[in-house]
């Protein structure tokens, strides 16, 4: 209660778990959740049972059910600046899924997967690192042994131990420069 920002985002937390209070009789309502963490908007939460969380928004729906390992916020990440996202995990793999309308953007699929801006994600799966666009589109195949810097349209990677320029349509830039340059990056 002491975290609460919105008078139809407030939770009450006791010993059995906790519900939304109603802001007008100052009363426990609602579904039991296990426990309850601010969300990615004014009001909202992720809540959990058992070992699952779910997302919550103030207006009391559920856009995504209770059924990931783990719900992570990323803020301004979408095509659609207004767009609110978040990186889920289910059955250990790791998706992108909207926070409006809990369709998932980007399929939990990958094995790692983090945000690098502009739209951009660096995933990993057993082939390797490549990189997803905000709407689940391949720009990159997993295929690299390490993506380490991603600038603009450029990226850093890492194939059969030699470093090399790749634009993020998967191009080469250059040639990977001699052993000797390479040791020296």
């Amino acid at each position: 209660l002491e975290t609460c920002d919105h008078a139809d985002g407030c939770f009450a937390c006791g010993a059995d778990g906790c519900r939304r209070l109603d802001p007008w009789r100052l009363q426990p309502e609602g579904p039991l959740y296990d426990e309850v963490k601010s969300g990615a908007s004014t009001g909202d939460v992720m809540v959990r049972r058992g070992s699952l969380w779910g997302y919550r928004r103030v207006s009391g729906r559920l856009p995504l059910r209770i059924e990931y390992e783990e719900i992570d916020p990323i803020y301004g990440w979408g095509l659609d600046s207004d767009a609110t996202t978040a990186r889920v995990r289910r059955n250990g793999r790791w998706g992108v899924a909207s926070l409006d309308t809990g369709r998932l953007v980007v399929p939990t699929r990958y094995e790692e997967l983090n945000s690098v801006g502009g739209g951009r994600l660096v995933v990993r799966d057993g082939s390797g690192w490549g990189i997803v666009a905000a709407d689940g589109r391949v720009l990159v195949t997993p295929r690299y042994e390490e993506i380490r810097a991603v600038r603009g349209d450029l990226l850093l990677a890492k194939e059969r131990d030699r470093w090399m320029l790749v634009t993020v349509d998967g191009r080469a830039l250059a040639d990977p420069p001699p052993d000797w340059v390479q040791e020296i990056y």
